[in-house]
């Protein structure tokens, strides 16, 4: 993008780092992300919670993805 380079990462990593800068979203914005994750029929719940203890935003991610699951 204008000359600089950006990382695509997966689905998985995407919604991680939606958790990590939470703070600057709303919370409406993040939840409506797992929704759409979580209704797609392929998510990866091995690989995102990999990716959330690697970024250190596993405790947070776990009861926000709990409350889509069981929903």
């Amino acid at each position: 993008m204008d000359g600089c380079k950006v990382k695509i990462f997966d689905r998985e990593r995407t919604l991680v780092d939606v958790v990590k800068y939470r703070n600057k979203l709303a919370m409406d914005v993040l939840l409506e992300a797992f929704r759409i994750y979580w209704q797609s029929g392929n998510a990866d719940l091995t690989k995102l919670y990999g990716y959330a203890n690697l970024l250190r935003v596993g405790r947070v991610l776990r009861p926000r993805m709990e409350a889509i699951v069981s929903a």
